[in-house]
């Protein structure tokens, strides 16, 4: 079987076209940054004077209950947000904290707010001291 001219460049457009797509996929793939600002001066945020509890998710998975797990967000006063996680992974558990919240009597002038503050100051995650009135 012999090829004519014609017959051949048609078996290397689809050659070509590969070629010309990976060149074009190549040549238009991001570059990071080459130059930076150093500042002179750094740039401070406002300092953080309070943070609120912003939400609180308990969430005991009731069907595998080692996979309790908390959430708290805090907002604080400067808009920077703090989330901790307690989960199977950390310590203490989230199922060790859910259960010793479930078996506490908040009536005793420790609210459950005041406690998720009071864990999250005992991890560090926090640094202060508890203030205000349950509602």
């Amino acid at each position: 079987m012999t090829m004519t001219t014609k017959t051949r460049g048609l078996r290397l457009v689809p050659l070509l076209w590969l070629i010309a797509v990976a060149m074009s996929a190549f040549l238009s793939a991001p570059v990071p940054a080459q130059e930076r600002v150093d500042l002179t001066a750094p740039i401070t945020k406002p300092s953080t004077l309070n943070c609120a509890l912003d939400y609180l998710t308990l969430d005991p998975d009731l069907v595998t209950p080692v996979n309790g797990r908390i959430m708290a967000v805090l907002h604080c006063d400067n808009g920077d947000t703090i989330q901790k996680v307690y989960d199977a992974t950390t310590t203490p558990t989230g199922q060790t904290l859910l259960s010793t919240l479930n078996t506490s009597n908040n009536s005793t002038g420790t609210s459950l707010i005041k406690r998720v503050y009071n864990r999250l100051i005992t991890d560090g995650v926090i640094t202060g001291t508890v203030s205000g009135t349950p509602q």
